[in-house]
């Protein structure tokens, strides 16, 4: 095999200590004379004391892709290249990506007898290496400054050097704050409008502040922000795992005690198998409801003391005289949603029936002739006023109409002329449209015919037939008016009227 050897003097690991030319050197002669058939064509090496000197390097790297040799042997990858950065694309991904062999002596690496994983793996371990030190030096170039706050939550440091955490008296005063208001009753919206009125910083504010990043002006406090800081356990004074286990007690001093991290009520213990059926299996109506009065939609909530579930209004007006907004039981909707399934089926089985019978061509032809009538009639109106046009203006020229009393005529008569075409329009659409609506084309007909009705309220099922259910108060109280728009209701509109309801 045709190899070649690559020498350094200077390594791009400052961690490293150098190693003499003549020693690389050594130990590559030894390792090429224990191996039968290899062959040392030729030596490149960057003799100079400077860092960025890589001259060899490059011109081995230019050999190398002109396939002048099969190997390279160097004695450390430490002091292979001018950088890491330049040895992983040079080396990985360009001659080693194209059968070009790598052999690192004092650390018994061979390409030649590892796979492309191993391959991988081992330049990874060096990236980690260089990725470690450059982390360390940084660390050690902010000497007791240096605070690892990504690690740590709000009101909390971890200073250069510490196993634990303290306390971080800069915001001290204001975590202890929130922490009694909480202990005091008072709600999460109350406790962060108090913190924006003061103009306190939000913790990713005040971690860039630490870290001497730039600073985003305009961060509010928000409830999602509030609710972090009452759901960690950290502030009793333990470490958890991302689970949420306790991995140590006492690792850190406390802001609250932990019978106290259990009383907020977002720590409480709540139900999980009716959270679980509710996120597993949620309403299929959920989207699809609205309230009629505001037009928001209805959200469900469930009563973990007895089960039961309600469809809610989530707007903020009121609905009723006590101010209490729509509510609605679960079970309720869904029965008159079943209820309308099955009879908007049979009425749409019914229409299909409809236009098998000879009297259907009637009542087509009946409503031809009325839209030919009333098309008949629009132009008619359109052709009068047209008549009024050539009168109007000779009234203006010949002084008979003030230009005042001209401009308001006109405007009148463009008026009527852009409601006349309105009403064509409309009239034309619907003829358009008759023929889809009176046979059995009908998308509604098709659709509720073609559909079969499960004995259960299904989520594709509701998608595929219902566009929306309004829910309103009703005359007869307690009592509420559910109404279902199907889906293609304009298509029934067209039809309803000649067959009747079931």
């Amino acid at each position: 095999m045709r190899c070649v050897s690559y020498t350094r003097t200077l390594p791009w690991r400052q961690e490293v200590e150098p190693v003499e030319i003549l020693k690389q050197n050594a130990a590559i002669s030894d390792f090429i004379a224990a191996r039968k058939g290899w062959t040392l064509n030729k030596k490149y090496s960057d003799r100079k004391k400077d860092e960025s000197v890589c001259a060899s390097f490059r011109q081995m790297i230019q050999d190398g892709m002109e396939r002048q040799f099969d190997c390279i042997i160097v004695y450390s990858l430490y002091f292979c290249g001018a950088s890491f950065p330049d040895v992983r694309q040079m080396l990985q991904e360009t001659l080693m990506a194209a059968g070009i062999h790598l052999v690192v002596v004092s650390e018994q690496f061979d390409s030649t007898e590892m796979s492309g994983q191993q391959i991988a793996d081992y330049f990874e371990n060096k990236r980690r290496e260089m990725h470690t030190d450059i982390v360390k030096r940084w660390k050690k170039s902010r000497g007791d400054q240096f605070v690892l706050t990504n690690s740590v939550p709000y009101g909390y440091i971890r200073p250069n050097g510490y196993d634990h955490m303290i306390k971080d008296e800069s915001v001290r005063e204001i975590v202890e704050e929130i922490f009694q208001r909480k202990k005091r009753g008072e709600t999460n919206r109350q406790i962060f409008e108090w913190l924006n009125y003061i103009g306190a910083d939000t913790p990713h504010t005040h971690r860039n502040r630490l870290q001497g990043k730039p600073v985003r002006e305009g961060d509010p406090w928000n409830l999602n922000k509030i609710r972090r800081l009452f759901r960690s356990q950290v502030y009793t004074g333990v470490l958890v795992n991302d689970e949420g286990e306790v991995i140590t007690e006492n690792s850190h001093e406390a802001y609250i005690s932990h019978e106290d991290f259990l009383s907020f009520p977002e720590n409480k213990e709540r139900p999980k198998q009716n959270n679980r059926v509710r996120y597993k299996n949620p309403n299929p109506l959920a989207s699809k409801i609205y309230c009629a009065d505001c037009n928001s939609r209805l959200h469900q909530r469930s009563n973990f003391d007895t089960g039961e579930i309600h469809f809610i209004c989530a707007g903020n007006c009121s609905h009723d005289e006590d101010g209490k907004p729509v509510k609605v039981s679960a079970d309720a909707v869904t029965q008159t949603v079943m209820r309308w399934f099955h009879q908007e089926q049979a009425l749409a089985k019914k229409a299909n029936e409809f236009f098998h019978r000879h009297d259907f061509r009637n009542q087509r032809l009946e409503r031809r002739t009325e839209l030919s009538l009333r098309m008949q009639a629009i132009l008619a109106e359109m052709e009068l006023e047209q008549f009024r046009r050539v009168p109007l203006y000779e009234q203006y020229s010949s002084g008979a109409l003030k230009k005042e009393e001209y401009q308001e005529e006109y405007i009148a008569f463009w008026q009527a002329c852009e409601e006349l075409d309105r009403r064509l329009s409309e009239v034309m659409e619907e003829a358009k449209n008759l023929e889809v609506a009176f046979s059995i084309k009908n998308p509604w007909i098709m659709l509720f015919t073609q559909t079969n009705i499960p004995d259960t309220l299904d989520k594709y099922i509701v998608t595929r037939l219902i566009d929306r259910v309004i829910v309103k108060l009703s005359e007869s109280e307690p009592d509420r008016q559910i109404v279902i728009i199907p889906k293609f209701a304009e298509w029934k509109k067209q039809i309803i009227d000649c067959i009747g309801e079931v």
